[in-house]
C-alpha cells in the first residue's frame, strides 16, 4: 500500500526553520488594524546564482492541489564580478531596486543577507515590472511607488494608445469579493477604473469585465467542498453590491482544461476583444479588496507583491 503525502502545515514549516536558524524573524509587522501579509514569493539561492519565484498559492496542501493557480519564474540570475557597483544588474523594469525597497520595507535584519544576496546577482534579464505594496499612509512621491498607483504610474510611463484600442475592455479575474461600496463609481469604476485604463499618459474609455466561478460551476468542479474556502464573497457583502452583478461573467478554462480546477488566481489584463492580442497582464496574488484599501488616504494595510507585469513590448 502506498502511504499518503502530506505537505506540511506553514505552522510547521515556520517552526523548523526557527529550530534550525534561531533569531531569524519571519513574521511581517502589521502595525495597521485588519492589515495581513498576502506575500507569495520565494528567493531560491544556488551555487549557480539566484532566482525569484513569485505566485498565486499559499504554501499549503488545498492551495496547490486541484486549483488553478498562477506562477512566475524569473531567469537563473548570475553572481556579479566581485567589487561591482549597487547599481549593476539592473533591468530596463527597474526590478531589482523595486525588488530591494520592497525586502528593506520590513526592516527585518534577517532579511539583510537576502537583500545584500540580490545586490549580489545581475537582474537585467527581467523584462517584467515588479508591483508591491507595504503597510502606511504613502503621499506625494512615495504614492507612485505602491499598489494600483504604482501599475497608473508603469501604464502611463511605458505604454501608448492605439486606434482602436480605446473599446479594449479591462478584465479583472480573482478568487475573493471584499466591499466595493454602494455603488461602481465609489471607487470601481472612479479610482480603480482611473489607474486601469492608462494608455500613455491619457485615461481611455473601458469596460470591466469580472470573471469569477459561479455557484453551479462551482458544485461541479474537482474539489467543491474543500475549495470553496478559497472563492469566498460574503452573503452579506453581496446582497450591498446588487450593482456588481452586471459586472460577473463566468470562470472557463477549456483550452487548458482547467475549467473545472477552481481559480485561485488572480489576473488583470487590457485585451482585445477576441482575446487574440494584449496590450499589458498582470499575475498577482491580491484581490480587489486589497486594492480598495487603498482609497482616499492612500493608506496600505498590506503587504503583497502585487504581482508582475508584462507590457505588449518589454523595454530593453
Amino acid at each position: 500500500m502506498r502511504m499518503p503525502f502530506y505537505l506540511p502545515s506553514l505552522t510547521v514549516i515556520i517552526n523548523i526553520f526557527i529550530k534550525f536558524k534561531p533569531g531569524l524573524g519571519l513574521q511581517a509587522k502589521l502595525e495597521i488594524a485588519y492589515g495581513t501579509h498576502h506575500t507569495k514569493m520565494m528567493l531560491l539561492l544556488y551555487e549557480e546564482g539566484l532566482r525569484v519565484v513569485i505566485l498565486t498559492a499559499n504554501l499549503i496542501h488545498d492551495d496547490w492541489y486541484q486549483k488553478t493557480q498562477g506562477i512566475w519564474l524569473s531567469p537563473l540570475y548570475p553572481r556579479l564580478p566581485d567589487g561591482s557597483s549597487e547599481s549593476s544588474g539592473e533591468s530596463p523594469t527597474n526590478f531589482k531596486r523595486d525588488l530591494i525597497d520592497y525586502l528593506l520595507a520590513y526592516r527585518s535584519t534577517g532579511l539583510g543577507e537576502w537583500v545584500s544576496h540580490v545586490q549580489e546577482h545581475d537582474l537585467s534579464d527581467t523584462r517584467v515590472h515588479l508591483i508591491a505594496s507595504i503597510p502606511g499612509r504613502h503621499v506625494g512621491s512615495l504614492k507612485d511607488k505602491w499598489g494600483h498607483f504604482k501599475l497608473r504610474k508603469v501604464l502611463s510611463d511605458h505604454t501608448s494608445p492605439r486606434p482602436g484600442r480605446e473599446s479594449w475592455p479591462l478584465v479583472g479575474q480573482f478568487s475573493s469579493i471584499g466591499s466595493l461600496g454602494p455603488d461602481e463609481d465609489k471607487w470601481l469604476c472612479s479610482e480603480f477604473k482611473e489607474s486601469l485604463s492608462r494608455l500613455g499618459k491619457r485615461d481611455t474609455p473601458i469596460i470591466i469585465l469580472i470573471i469569477t466561478m459561479c455557484q453551479d460551476r462551482h458544485l461541479r468542479c474537482l474539489s467543491p467542498l474543500v475549495g470553496g474556502g478559497s472563492l469566498p464573497y460574503a452573503i452579506l457583502t453581496a446582497q450591498k453590491q446588487p450593482w456588481l452583478n452586471s459586472f460577473f461573467n463566468q470562470w472557463s478554462a477549456d483550452i487548458s482544461g482547467r475549467t473545472q480546477a477552481l481559480p485561485h488566481i488572480k489576473t488583470y489584463m487590457r485585451t482585445s476583444p477576441d482575446f487574440s492580442e494584449l496590450a499589458w497582464f498582470l499575475v498577482t496574488s491580491v484581490v480587489t479588496v486589497c486594492f480598495v484599501l487603498a482609497v482616499a488616504l492612500i493608506r496600505w494595510r498590506y503587504w503583497s507583491i502585487c504581482g508582475v507585469l508584462w507590457l505588449e513590448r518589454s523595454p530593453r
